[in-house]
């Protein structure tokens, strides 16, 4: 590939070790005009098993089109005639991040972890409801995170439209989604033996499995933090819970409907006849 990054404006490094999990290779990279460092993930159309290079295509095309705040920014991208490359922001993989959070106050590290999940729940408000997309692959190998501590939802390869999961037209997610990264777990809808009719049913349900796995894990790495973790949450499902049950009591909302037309200042007069063409 070289140094040059086959021609992108970006110096290339050395390898990224850490986001091995992760079927694109990673290096180290620095933007040229601003000196900024990034990352190059590189996927090879050599060799390649079938699956994998239409998924690596499916992300390359995604990542250069999809945009949000609490997703992988992608700030330039190159095919060539034997890889795919894609540059992003700096960044780490949550793994490696989760290792050094143990370090911090226990109240700190819970805080940074609820922020993260927040982050990742816009992420996927943005793709389910704004977007009818499903990502199709929510786990630990799919979440990055930038120097400042913000997490990232990247791994775009099973991305599809939440609106195909038909016979004739079976999406990416549904087709692949059994374990293209080493810590996805499928979903009960995507167990052997299940139709694509109950996915048809919940599409995002894909996501929302593979958040709560990634949750578990998460905690798993940093056990002492999960009291705290869970305390919190707690808290603020309970004033939620609490808000519910009040909407509830009060019942539905009654409905404003049209407004009246106003009074007639001048119920004497003669209401005028419509004029005919």
């Amino acid at each position: 590939m070289g140094n040059a990054a086959s021609g992108l404006p970006v110096t290339l490094g050395a390898a990224l070790p850490a986001f091995g999990n992760y079927h694109w290779e990673a290096y180290g990279g620095t933007e040229k005009k601003s000196g900024k460092k990034c990352v190059v993930f590189k996927a090879s159309k050599e060799g390649a098993a079938p699956d994998k290079a239409e998924a690596a295509q499916n992300a390359f095309a995604r990542m250069r089109t999809l945009r949000h705040p609490s997703l992988l920014a992608c700030l330039e991208s190159a095919e060539l005639e034997k890889e795919l490359l894609l540059v992003t922001e700096d960044v780490e993989p949550l793994a490696a991040w989760l290792r050094g959070l143990s370090e911090r106050p226990v109240e700190q590290a819970a805080d940074q972890l609820l922020w993260g999940v927040e982050s990742l729940l816009r992420a996927l408000v943005f793709l389910n409801e704004s977007n009818k997309l499903v990502h199709g692959a929510v786990c630990m190998d799919a979440v990055f995170v930038t120097n400042s501590g913000d997490w990232r939802l990247g791994a775009f390869d099973l991305v599809g439209s939440s609106e195909q999961a038909s016979a004739s037209a079976t999406p990416l997610y549904a087709r692949l989604g059994r374990g293209l990264l080493p810590s996805q777990t499928p979903p009960p809808e995507l167990q052997p033996g299940t139709t694509l009719r109950t996915l048809q049913l919940a599409p995002w349900s894909v996501d929302i499995y593979g958040l709560g796995r990634l949750i578990e894990a998460a905690l798993a790495q940093v056990p002492e933090v999960g009291p705290t973790f869970r305390r919190i949450v707690g808290a603020h499902l309970d004033g939620f819970t609490a808000v519910r049950a009040a909407e509830e009591k009060k019942g539905p909302t009654p409905s404003l409907g049209p407004k009246p037309p106003p009074p007639n200042p001048n119920p004497d007069a003669a209401t005028p006849k419509p004029q005919r063409a």
